[in-house]
């Protein structure tokens, strides 16, 4: 009888490194993605060195993009 408490003990375990494994993906993903909502929306108050505008970059940043591709 004890040997059936390990083996289903063993497959809940074995069960859970899955779960765990998806909610650190979950984790990470969204620490990412609300991270750069974040950093974007203090960059556009102000509150970092470099400051951000919505519309675009300007044309010698984006000429510099596309050249370099």
């Amino acid at each position: 009888m004890p040997e059936v408490v390990v083996l289903r003990m063993q497959a809940i375990w074995y069960s859970a490194s899955d779960i765990g494994a998806t909610f650190g993906t979950i984790g990470m993903l969204c620490g990412i993605i609300w991270g750069m909502i974040i950093v974007n929306k203090a960059a556009e108050s102000g509150k970092t060195t470099v400051k951000m505008k919505r519309g675009g970059a300007s044309e010698e940043y984006a000429h510099w993009i596309l050249s370099s591709i």
